[in-house]
């Protein structure tokens, strides 16, 4: 289980729900303050791993987390980062200093899913299943639109560049505030994460009360 509140929650709710769901299968707790410091001081009262994608994203910032530690996993963004380059270079310091890496997702539409995808197969210390938002659109500016789930998996993809093409016909449509509202209509869903199964890349989604898994496998 992952729960994410988004730095909404003072240290002293974030000890007290931290140590409310220390038995479970916590894969890690994500963002519960805001911040490197509050992460920092919550280490004294949950000894479950603190993951960020707020906290640590850029350079300077993975350094003082390194030299203070205040969170175990860095959720890579190629948006947040500036890029896949910039995404493997910090796997690579997070390896050094043994932090953990995972793939964040900032509900992306094909586009930047492509770059996440690609950040993710190669990545050798790729340990925990990466998050994905793409399941609750329900339309894509990319040429043939929404990429497919087959068997839980969306294969990595293989043409020149990022793999996919925008549609200028689909960027068209989405210009319209009814239809974007239409496609990122999951953004007010509450949602958490859960692991799925080992195939190649995972990437998993749940509503609460509902399980989504998925996985993303790699070709090759």
């Amino acid at each position: 289980m992952r729960y994410d509140p988004n730095c909404a929650l003072s240290l002293e709710e974030a000890i007290r729900f931290g140590k409310a769901i220390r038995d479970l299968n916590n894969d890690y707790f994500e963002d519960p303050t805001g911040g490197l410091e509050g992460a920092r001081q919550l280490r004294r009262y949950i000894d479950m791993p603190r993951a960020t994608n707020t906290a640590v994203i850029n350079f300077e910032q993975l350094g003082a987390n390194i030299h203070h530690r205040a969170f175990d996993v860095v959720l890579l963004d190629t948006t947040f980062w500036g890029g896949i380059r910039a995404c493997i270079k910090a796997a690579g310091v997070c390896e050094t200093f043994q932090l953990g890496v995972a793939v964040h997702s900032s509900g992306e539409l094909g586009i930047q899913l492509a770059t996440m995808q690609h950040l993710g197969a190669v990545l050798p210390n790729l340990t925990y299943a990466a998050d994905a938002h793409y399941h609750h659109l329900v339309d894509d500016i990319i040429v043939g639109g929404k990429l497919a789930y087959r068997n839980g998996a969306i294969a990595v993809p293989d043409r020149a560049g990022l793999g996919i093409s925008t549609s200028a016909s689909r960027s068209a449509a989405t210009s319209s505030n009814n239809t974007r509202r239409s496609i990122a209509g999951w953004a007010a869903i509450p949602m958490t994460v859960i692991p799925a199964a080992p195939i190649g890349i995972r990437w998993c989604r749940i509503r609460i009360g509902r399980i989504r898994p998925m996985s993303v496998r790699r070709r090759g």
